[in-house]
């Protein structure tokens, strides 16, 4: 007896050649993003200060501030960056708002002063880091702003009832609030200075703020814009009528009771069993749904 030959596959080999070729290069891709995430990250600063040399708060601060949001459910609440939940706010674009009103308000100016306008935009946009020293200098607004807040998260997390959706007495600790402020403050930062040599700020002027000059870039509509189309593509089917009762009716009880409807009048639908020809005149609309067919009659003369 001949020996068995050997059982080919069942795809061809090139399916098996593109399905490995796609793997490698999706995680490719990944690695790639993951490498520039964490190379173009915004920096953490050693100090804030204020202009008169004072600490406001220190990285430590900043990292506990992070463990302390983690540690009480708030990802699960609100979100920093835009990543969380969406019960309660977004702390990053809250609190830059909010310092953004109390700077504005510190250069006397409501929206129809210009100059406490262009003077509270660049106050946010200019980026103060100094990368050598680890520090990171407030100006005087800024550094008003983060005390204020501080006391209104202080009032906010230690609500004895639940208006915001929290837990009563969420946060009390005076410390953990404080640590709690540096970390939302480091956060809006971020979101408003630009980064050194360029025109956006380290989350591509994320979130859009105008009080502070944050307006969506060119980059981020092509890649959203990008992002939807592949993600919820428009729908390819057209579909200017549904059948009537009676067709659907048909279809439901299956091939043994389907047919032409009892009446045929103007521009309703004429219903054909699978494997059928439809009933339809010329110029007749046609529509299948599966293995079943459906004709519009021309209206009658």
């Amino acid at each position: 007896m001949d020996a068995k030959t050997k059982r080919g596959l069942l795809v061809s080999s090139n399916w098996c050649q593109a399905i490995v070729i796609v793997f490698l290069f999706g995680f490719f891709v990944l690695g790639l993003l993951a490498y520039w995430t964490y190379t173009y990250e915004p920096p953490i600063p050693l100090q804030v200060r204020d202009p008169s040399g004072n600490v406001l708060f220190t990285r430590d601060d900043i990292r506990q501030g992070q463990q302390v949001f983690l540690r009480n459910g708030l990802m699960e609440y609100g979100s920093i960056f835009g990543h969380g939940a969406y019960l309660g706010p977004d702390f990053t674009a809250d609190y830059l708002h909010r310092a953004a009103l109390i700077v504005l308000d510190q250069y006397g100016g409501g929206s129809a002063s210009d100059r406490a306008r262009a003077e509270t935009v660049v106050d946010f946009k200019t980026n103060r880091y100094n990368a050598s020293t680890g520090t990171l200098e407030y100006t005087a607004a800024q550094a008003m702003a983060f005390k204020e807040l501080e006391a209104h998260y202080r009032d906010f997390f230690s609500q004895p009832s639940t208006p915001f959706g929290l837990r009563p007495k969420a946060i009390t600790d005076p410390q953990q609030i404080y640590d709690l402020t540096a970390f939302f403050s480091w956060s809006a930062w971020a979101s408003a200075a630009l980064r050194p040599g360029l025109e956006y700020s380290y989350t591509n002027n994320w979130p859009s703020e105008p009080l502070v000059g944050n307006h969506l870039t060119a980059d981020a509509i092509v890649w959203t814009t990008l992002f939807s189309r592949i993600v919820a593509p428009p729908s390819t089917r057209s579909i200017t009528r549904s059948p009537p009762a009676s067709a659907l009716a048909a279809r439901r009880r299956g091939p043994a009771c389907s047919g032409r409807p009892p009446s045929v009048g103007r521009g309703e639908w004429r219903f054909s069993a699978p494997g059928s020809p439809p009933r339809a005149s010329p110029g007749s609309a046609i529509r299948t749904r599966g293995p079943y067919t459906f004709a519009r009659h021309q209206e009658r003369a």
